[in-house]
């Protein structure tokens, strides 16, 4: 996998999440719909293919006091044609930046979370879980819905203006693969618990 893509991955995915937070300060977390279709517009404005790709997610996630841990996520529409959540696939990969939202949709203080970018080659560990239920073709306008379709024209527009600017993204962790918990989980409280969680079953399935 070649390191530019991932490079310009992580940073176009941190550069949607600002921008989600800026025009959707109320519910950013819940707008992952636009931020899968900038991600995907950006990625093909390099000439990566980008396809997205809704369904459910769910990652296992501990409180920042240690003392719980639950899975959170997005599942359960019940809307005919939509998903719970929305992702991009690209290069290979699946490219999620929005565990850095989930903080703001659950009522638990929870740990800080990596962006995803895992290798679609390797099997889901127990700890995150994706299922897709549709996916979008490249040129398939964002809603039939003209004032929803202004909205995600503007966001991209801003996510454009952000990666030409000078200001970079500041670092972020990365979940590429399987490998990454067992590495860092000395001192990554998520990565302590993704581990436990992986190889202890007696805490029973994933939800998904």
């Amino acid at each position: 996998m070649s390191m530019d893509h991932r490079r310009y991955s992580i940073k176009a995915s941190l550069v949607v999440h600002r921008e989600l937070r800026k025009r959707f300060p109320e519910n950013a977390g819940q707008r992952c719909m636009y931020g899968a279709f900038a991600l995907a517009h950006l990625l093909r404005e390099m000439d990566f293919e980008a396809t997205v790709v809704g369904g459910d997610f769910a990652i296992f996630v501990p409180a920042r006091d240690g003392r719980s841990a639950a899975f959170h996520g997005f599942g359960g529409s019940n809307e005919p044609g939509t998903a719970s959540h929305y992702w991009v696939e690209s290069c290979g990969r699946v490219v999620d930046a929005s565990t850095l939202f989930l903080h703001t949709t659950t009522d638990q203080d929870i740990v800080r979370l990596p962006v995803i970018y895992w290798p679609i080659s390797q099997e889901l560990p127990r700890y995150l879980r994706y299922s897709a239920i549709m996916r979008a073709d490249k040129g398939a306008e964002f809603s039939t819905v003209l004032e929803q379709r202004e909205k995600a024209a503007a966001v991209v527009d801003g996510c454009l203006r952000r990666l030409s600017g000078r200001a970079l993204p500041s670092k972020q962790e990365v979940l590429d693969g399987p490998k990454y918990v067992f590495r860092t989980k000395a001192e990554n409280a998520w990565s302590k618990a993704a581990v436990e969680y992986e190889t202890n079953t007696s805490y029973g399935s994933p939800p998904i």
